[in-house]
């Protein structure tokens, strides 16, 4: 699935390029958040880092 989300985003435009890495990191964040909560391995910060790279990520693209 990454793989497919990496070609995608390495042949698209530059605006939907960015937003795909952009949602590639909030979806992470959810990985993250789902790992913290099940008490797994993930510590809360990186979830949260994700949250702010993707939004972050995604505001640069569609506020350019």
């Amino acid at each position: 699935m990454w793989g497919g989300l990496a070609v995608v985003a390495k042949t698209a435009c530059t605006d939907l390029a960015g937003a795909l890495v952009g949602v590639g990191w909030l979806v992470h964040a959810a990985w993250d958040a789902w790992y913290h909560r099940t008490g797994t391995v993930v510590p809360r910060g990186y979830a949260l880092f994700d949250v702010g790279v993707g939004l972050t990520t995604l505001l640069a693209v569609l506020c350019r």
